[in-house]
């Protein structure tokens, strides 16, 4: 899911609910997506730091 997609689904407050073809709910995806970037957001902090940047 694209950032694009992400950011009409979570506009779509009625669809929050919908079960994904994956199994999962628009939800629970979004939510998935948003702890993922997290992580990597984390990573990339970090290895700046690293590098003294």
């Amino acid at each position: 899911m694209g950032s694009e997609e992400a950011a009409v689904l979570g506009s779509q407050t009625e669809r929050l609910g919908e079960v994904l073809p994956e199994g999962r709910t628009a939800r629970e995806r979004l939510q998935l997506l948003a702890v993922h970037n997290a992580y990597h957001m984390g990573k990339i902090v970090a290895l700046r730091q690293v590098l003294g940047f």
